[in-house]
């Protein structure tokens, strides 16, 4: 348990890193084409977002619509608040990882855009996995750019503290 509990520590301290860098850049930079991303840099980031909150949305046990209604709707959400919304998310994993154990971690959850269940663990990993995989995304386009990029590091972030 306290290795999931680190990875989802490590999640939300590398996410704040890059959305921190992100929040800094105009509009512009945002929205323009970012080819090895989801279109754009703000595509990208939007998408980090909304399948953290998914997933913490199946994780708490709640219905995805009843939360968000449609994606779509979800997705219209201003850019700003999707910059500032991995701090919340960042908390929010922190205090349900709290809450888990052996025999909760296997429970079924079922996002609405698969059609199999995945165990609860298997949540938490894939939010982990999915958010690294984008944020490489990001800073590899923000790199290319000239733009200086963090150091997401682990061990960094235990020095950070």
């Amino acid at each position: 348990m306290d290795t999931l509990q680190r990875l989802v520590r490590y999640n939300g301290w590398a996410n704040s890193r890059v959305f921190e860098l992100c929040a800094g850049l105009d509009r512009e930079e945002l929205t323009r084409p970012a080819p090895g991303s989801l279109g754009t840099l703000a595509e990208t980031l939007q998408h980090l977002v909304g399948v953290e909150d998914g997933y913490l949305t199946m994780l708490r046990g709640q219905d995805y619509q009843a939360a968000f209604g449609s994606r779509e709707a979800y997705m219209q959400q201003e850019l700003a608040w999707f910059l500032q919304r991995p701090a919340q998310l960042a908390d929010d994993y922190a205090d349900l990882v709290q809450h888990e154990n052996d025999h909760t971690l296997r429970r079924e959850i079922r996002m609405p855009w698969f059609a199999r269940p995945v165990s609860a663990l298997d949540g938490y990993l894939q939010v982990i996995s999915h958010s690294a995989h984008h944020r490489a995304q990001a800073l590899s386009v923000l790199g290319a750019r000239g733009l200086p990029v963090p150091d997401l590091d682990y061990i960094l972030m235990l020095f950070d503290r």
